[in-house]
């Protein structure tokens, strides 16, 4: 007795892929891959523009500090760079009057910028100063009379 042998249907099924599902995925990867690159050069463009800002507000900051110790936002030297420290970076100050009637108060703004590209960009911090007097009275330095 010879049984005929019946085809296996499950080890008929061939496993991988079926070309539709090829296509879904290609398709799938053309639409993913160019956001998550676009989406990894907006996130360094944006790394690169936050570090600048930090860096320029420490140096403004920095800046700002020693004109007010120093006195030299009073003699007019309100320009300059940080080389070699930060070439990238210039700064510049300006002082501006505030009325209060008595015109002992002024605003030293302190401005970092540097270059983004073709574009400047730039950091700007101020404070209140008040200018010191430059006359200075002697008083008599002799000996009192009897």
């Amino acid at each position: 007795m010879t049984r005929a042998r019946r085809p296996n249907l499950r080890r008929s099924r061939r496993s991988g892929f079926t070309l539709i599902e090829v296509l879904a995925t290609l398709l799938l990867l053309g639409i993913v891959i160019p956001v998550v690159s676009e989406a990894i050069t907006v996130a360094l463009s944006t790394s690169s523009m936050v570090r600048h800002r930090s860096e320029a507000a420490a140096l403004a900051e920095s800046k700002m500090t020693d004109l007010v110790v120093t006195g030299e936002w009073q003699e007019g030297v309100l320009a300059g760079d940080f080389a070699p420290q930060s070439p990238d970076y210039r700064w510049e100050a300006g002082v501006d009057a505030w009325d209060l009637g008595d015109g002992t108060v002024q605003q030293l703004t302190v401005k970092v910028a540097w270059m983004r590209g073709s574009v400047e960009d730039y950091v700007m911090v101020n404070t209140l100063v008040y200018p010191s007097n430059t006359t200075s009275t002697t008083t008599g330095g002799g000996a009192a009379a009897p």
